[in-house]
């Protein structure tokens, strides 16, 4: 958990001694300033990647932003993430499996299991195109 807030550690204190021991093994708290060379980027660098800066966006620019229904505002991308470019790789990735499938590259759902439309917010509207 990459600089989580102030009220994290003590809600993490209260609810650890409900997780399974093995769990609990494999969270790693990091703190601190993430400069180069510090201790935060050390630990980082050994936990995710060298690259940890670059996978998390950090220092990156908010490039994109959505309309979204939901919150009635317009929602910022995740930093150095770009939408266009990872929505054409999942299309070809699809396409991939649905050749190589002989039909849809995702499973078959139930009602039960699709989007509820109440809820579908919108923000992209190529997404029932492509699925």
């Amino acid at each position: 958990v990459w600089q989580p807030p102030g009220y994290f550690h003590t809600l993490y204190r209260l609810l650890s001694p409900f997780v399974d021991p093995r769990t609990l093994q494999k969270v790693v708290i990091v703190s601190g300033d993430g400069a180069p060379g510090g201790d935060a980027d050390r630990r980082m660098s050994e936990v995710v990647s060298p690259e940890w800066r670059t996978l998390l966006g950090l220092g990156q620019p908010r490039i994109e932003s959505a309309y979204s229904e939901h919150f009635r505002k317009e929602v910022q991308s995740a930093r150095g993430y770009e939408f266009a470019p990872y929505w054409r790789f999942r299309l070809d990735k699809d396409r991939e499996v649905a050749v190589k499938n002989g039909g849809p590259p995702w499973r078959r759902i139930g009602r039960e299991l699709a989007l509820d439309m109440t809820q579908w917010d919108s923000a992209f509207p190529d997404f029932w195109e492509a699925n």
